[in-house]
């Protein structure tokens, strides 16, 4: 399940550049992707002896591109003494990159103090499809909330850059606007896929400020465009790791019922606000799909699944049925 995280926890921290918003809408051509979940480093930056000096360092195993490019990411975190008994932690997030018949590059892409309490995972999503651009996402968590931040590392330039989801998507909806991010993966045009959702609780009948489902976020930093569902449909049957959806078409045909593959990856939603559990979902609901194209990833397998919140065996509104086919940022009502 993936868990909605408050969009101040990090500004609280003054951590904005480690850890600010960040977020699964994939292309059909693709997403070009290396998971590294499994080797997510974690870092604990607790004092027990009752002095100032703990230091602590996580690194992962290392993921190996096509080409043989080798990526470890690491964590860093020293404690450092505050006033009276309180401590804060200095935390490095270090990218370790080795170009085939090269020595390793050591990059820190982003450095900053938490309050010591905050569980922080460095994780190598994947490669862009010419292997130019590797894609990590830091990960902070704290309690039920937690944030991710993509960066995005040019092999070519030698450099790295965070990607300010939070600004991006501020310049589209306005600051009041709230929502929560995860990254996926790249797309094989290089743009990067991020799920969204709506992390606050609406008032009846009041829409969200901003399309929720999939994103295409430029590699750059610049911009960002919705991209069109895989289907949607109802709901036939549910399985333990598989949905059953008969697919909408406009014409008005009835079409026979696709299989969905769900995983632990799988990120789902509703479409006004909040996250459903797949072992609630029932037959006669409405859901869009968004197909997990990653490089590894078996066919048809869901990335993002999300869920009308109206009354099950009711069908929404055409205008709602067909929102998400298209890529118009504002929602409609």
């Amino acid at each position: 399940m993936k868990i909605p995280f408050a969009a101040n926890i990090c500004r609280q921290r003054n951590l904005v550049a480690v850890c600010g918003i960040a977020c699964l809408l994939f292309l059909t051509e693709g997403l070009w992707a290396t998971q590294a979940h499994s080797h997510r480093p974690k870092r604990d930056c607790v004092d027990t002896s009752g002095e100032f000096h703990i230091e602590t360092q996580t690194q992962s195993e290392p993921v190996v591109s096509k080409s043989g490019i080798k990526v470890t990411t690491e964590v860093t975190a020293t404690a450092v003494p505050r006033a009276k008994k309180d401590e804060s932690c200095h935390v490095e997030w270090i990218l370790r990159v080795t170009p085939p018949k090269e020595r390793t590059r050591r990059i820190v892409v982003s450095s900053g103090e938490d309050a010591g309490d905050e569980t922080n995972d460095f994780s190598v999503l994947g490669w862009s499809r010419d292997e130019d651009k590797i894609l990590t996402v830091m990960a902070s968590e704290q309690g039920d909330s937690k944030g991710y931040v993509p960066v995005v590392y040019s092999i070519r330039q030698q450099k790295s850059w965070i990607i300010n989801l939070d600004e991006i998507f501020n310049k589209i909806a306005g600051k009041e606007c709230k929502f929560s991010f995860e990254p996926s993966g790249f797309t094989s045009d290089g743009k990067i896929f991020v799920s969204l959702s709506a992390d606050a609780d609406l008032p009846e009948g009041a829409q969200p400020c901003l399309r929720l489902g999939g994103w295409l976020v430029n590699s750059d930093g610049t911009g960002a465009e919705p991209a069109p569902s895989s289907l949607h449909g109802v709901v036939t049957a549910v399985k333990e790791d598989e949905i059953m959806v008969r697919p909408d078409r406009r014409d008005g045909s009835v079409v026979a019922p696709v299989a969905v593959l769900i995983n632990s990856a799988t990120d789902h939603m509703f479409d006004r606000d909040g996250y459903f559990e797949f072992k609630d979902l029932r037959a006669g609901e409405y859901v869009w799909v968004w197909y997990d194209s990653t490089e590894n990833a078996k066919p048809n397998t869901a990335a993002a699944v999300m869920e009308w919140h109206g009354k099950t065996g009711q069908k929404p509104p055409v205008a709602v049925r067909w929102r998400y086919d298209s890529a118009t940022p504002a929602q409609q009502k």
